[in-house]
């Protein structure tokens, strides 16, 4: 969108009117996708507003523009579609939600091992 030549005009013919668009907002936000957890929803939203100002009429504002697109991309795809030279194609990636293995089991099993490991060595040493 930032890349994009202009904005043409179209005035019923007039020359000298002049509209003036400014880019309010222009971000990307990343959501968890509830349907996997490599995935995520990528939500691209640009806000414009702007004035038209005609040699018979003062200046009148445009209507506030907001589009708003959304499509779900994989997680390892993230950094192949930021772009480093434009700040706002980074956003903050949510964590993957946590299950019960990471949440319960590595913990636990992490636990166990360490414990029958100092377990091991006293009984050696004592011998």
């Amino acid at each position: 969108m930032v890349a994009l030549p202009g904005f043409h005009f179209s005035m019923n013919g007039t020359k000298s009117t002049r509209v003036e668009i400014e880019i309010a907002d222009l971000a990307i936000r990343y959501f968890r996708y509830s349907e996997s957890q490599d995935s995520l929803v990528r939500e691209a939203q640009i806000l414009t507003k702007g004035i038209v100002q005609t040699p018979t009429e003062p200046m009148s504002p445009l209507p506030v523009c907001t589009k708003i697109l959304r499509d779900t991309i994989a997680r390892a795809d993230i950094l192949a579609i930021e772009n480093p030279g434009y700040s706002f194609t980074k956003a903050n990636v949510p964590e993957p939600e946590k299950g019960l293995l990471s949440e319960i089991a590595e913990p636990l099993v992490l636990f166990t091992v360490a414990a029958i490991s100092v377990l091991l060595l006293f009984s050696i040493r004592s011998q």
